[in-house]
């Protein structure tokens, strides 16, 4: 189930015609550390923004 959006981005652009897809992805660290703790993924289908938050 989980990056399920993925998916769904391609369907949409695979579609005919196919939607507008626009993805942002922030990376959030803790402290000083070089590995990210999450991922913060907004995105756009056709104006209907959804976000997921993926933990590192």
């Amino acid at each position: 189930m989980k990056y399920t959006y993925i998916e769904e981005w391609a369907a949409s652009l695979k579609e005919t015609p196919s939607k507008e897809v626009t993805v942002d992805v922030e990376i959030i660290y803790s402290g000083n550390d070089m590995r990210p703790k999450e991922f913060i993924v907004n995105y756009s289908i056709d104006g209907k923004w959804g976000f997921e938050v993926i933990e590192n």
